[in-house]
């Protein structure tokens, strides 16, 4: 079966070559594979020997090893995450892959730094007030907010910066800072998006009547949303149409069976979906998993907020991954509330990305097409194993007009909001702007790794294979994953580069 995977990974629609043991991107080494090594003196028996025979590395430069290491069968994996001077750099990450101890494979992002001091000129507030006037936010108007030292490479040079986020109850309060933290300049920006517990009756809006577990609240007889019982917290809470996450109320009960009649005025019967969906996710991954502990496997807490944003933003649902939550919009003009279990599932596999894979998600770059694709696969996979509901058309539950958000199994289906592209490289692919079309790549693929298929791709090229079903599938999606082969492969050539690895080295 892994042999069939292998071959079937080939079918990802782009066209490149293989056959390299380094595998190099703008003079940085991005994956050495030692597979067909036969002298295996000449493999690194660590990851400190194997940074130190293909790294430049100085007494400042430190690797510190990452909590959420996942093993599976013969396997073992690390991942380390890179320091210098006892600042982290952002996006450094490597992930090594042993087999019975022997080093076969290794990827991500090493920063070379020969000199920097990481001493700031500025303080974090002075990076908060600088980052505020950018945006043109009044002091008044800031609830909170977060500074982190780090260092960023900035157009391929280390610089020490302030990673800072504003809470600020306006829509355009919408991006993260980095700030120089030698002169206090706005550099760039990017997109931001113990109690006992009891188990409530929950009167879903799109699921049915549910049991989940819900908390008293300290010092009022009522219950809410929020459940302390796993590995990880989690709590869902009510925005009431904002854009802070400060002021959200908790969703609350006095007897702990949730009906329609209570809740759905406003639409708050949406947190039940939610807050039930959660924990089913969570345990799906713990029960069948080795005990994967949250979305990092580290116990990361799961936080979610419904009735997000104002105006059209009601009609989106999003992982924050600079606050590290959940947000869902009640809907408006496209989507009735968005908390149908393929949805809370896709955000769930955004924040898999952002904390298990590091992978950065930045608009119109390939690291949001794979991140949209990759999502698309975790909402299949997530409701076929807690609730299928014609598991590949995305968002039908959702949808006020169109038949589904995207169709997997009928990628061009006029019905659906939006069409997907199949084929990387085609002439719709390099002319599309949008991250979901070109994000069929990746969810079309895993359809024909599960249901098989035949044809001819926009680039000519004829396929015919067959499918290895959706529980084999699954299960080799989540261990690739969770073993950090997806580390630094933020292109299509890393996609097959790490899937590929992963069938191989495990079978």
């Amino acid at each position: 079966m892994k042999t069939t995977i292998a071959i079937l990974l080939f079918t990802l629609t782009c066209v490149y070559s293989y056959s390299q043991q380094i595998r190099q991107h703008q003079g940085k080494i991005k994956s050495i594979n030692f597979e067909n090594i036969s002298d295996k003196s000449r493999i690194p028996s660590d990851s400190k020997s194997f940074f130190e025979t293909y790294f430049e590395r100085n007494e400042n430069i430190e690797l510190r090893t990452r909590e959420g290491a996942y093993s599976r069968r013969k396997n073992t994996n690390e991942t380390v995450q890179q320091f210098y001077k006892g600042i982290q750099v952002e996006n450094a990450r490597y992930s090594l892959h042993y087999i019975n101890d022997t080093l076969t494979y290794a990827h991500g992002n090493y920063v070379q730094i020969k000199s920097l001091d990481v001493v700031p000129a500025i303080s974090p507030i002075q990076a908060r007030n600088a980052f505020a006037k950018y945006k043109e936010i009044s002091q008044d108007s800031i609830i909170d907010y977060n500074t982190e030292l780090l260092i960023k490479e900035i157009s391929g040079i280390p610089t020490l910066v302030y990673k800072t986020i504003l809470d600020a109850n306006l829509s355009y309060n919408d991006e993260v800072g980095y700030i120089d933290a030698n002169t206090g300049n706005v550099i760039t920006t990017k997109k931001r998006l113990v109690n006992i517990s009891y188990t409530g009756e929950l009167h879903t809006k799109y699921h049915g009547i549910k049991q989940a577990k819900t908390m008293r609240n300290t010092g009022v007889f009522e219950y809410i949303l929020k459940d302390d019982s796993r590995g990880a917290n989690i709590h869902t809470k009510n925005m009431k149409n904002s854009y802070s996450t400060s002021g959200a109320d908790e969703i609350s009960d006095d007897n702990n069976i949730w009906t329609t009649a209570e809740l759905s005025a406003g639409d708050k019967d949406m947190g039940l979906d939610i807050h039930w969906a959660l924990q089913e996710i969570y345990d799906y991954f713990y029960d069948n998993y080795d005990e994967i502990n949250s979305f990092d496997n580290a116990g990361f807490d799961i936080k979610a907020y419904i009735k997000f944003g104002q105006g059209n933003d009601r009609d989106r649902a999003a992982w924050d991954n600079e606050s590290h939550h959940f947000l869902f919009g009640d809907g408006i003009s496209l989507f009735n509330p968005l908390a149908s279990l393929d949805v809370i599932g896709h955000e769930y596999g955004h924040a898999i990305s952002d904390l298990k894979v590091g992978m950065p998600y930045v608009e119109n770059e390939i690291t949001a097409v794979l991140q949209e694709g990759i999502s698309d696969i975790w909402g299949v996979i997530l409701e076929n194993a807690i609730y299928p509901n014609d598991i590949w058309k995305m968002g039908e539950q959702i949808v006020q007009s169109d038949s589904c958000t995207r169709n997997i199994a009928n990628p061009t289906d006029p019905n659906a909001l939006t069409q997907l592209i199949t084929t990387y490289g085609s002439n719709d692919y390099n002319t599309s702007s949008d991250d979901y079309e070109k994000s069929g790549v990746m969810s079309y693929w895993f359809y024909l790794l599960v249901n098989g298929g035949s044809g001819t791709n926009a680039l000519r090229n004829d396929y015919y294979l067959g499918g290895v079903g959706i529980e084999e599938a699954s299960r080799f999606f989540t261990e690739t994953i969770y073993s950090d082969y997806l580390t630094g492969n933020w292109s299509f050539e890393g996609m097959r580069e790490a899937f590929t690895n992963s069938a191989l080295l495990s079978s």
